[in-house]
């Protein structure tokens, strides 16, 4: 869905990440929040650019910052897949 939005407006396809990566049904945490956007980060910067973030809540900023509660890793390491 973003794929087609950018090339409805002529906006750079990765100008934005992390926008309709989801059904609107599937669940998304701030672990996976976390997850995503540190990949992204290091992709970003990779090309000697700098990230930018912009908008969300402030739980997905602080579990970017300072990281998740030990005990939510632990529980995402141990999961059933």
């Amino acid at each position: 869905m973003a794929q087609r939005n950018h090339q409805k407006k002529n906006l750079p396809l990765r100008l934005y990440r992390l926008i309709d990566i989801l059904n609107p049904s599937e669940s998304y945490s701030a672990m996976n929040f976390r997850d995503d956007a540190l990949r992204e980060m290091a992709d970003i910067t990779a090309q000697g650019k700098i990230p930018l973030l912009v908008g969300g809540t402030m739980l997905y900023y602080k579990a970017l910052i300072e990281g998740l509660s030990p005990c939510l890793l632990l529980m995402k390491i141990f999961a059933p897949r």
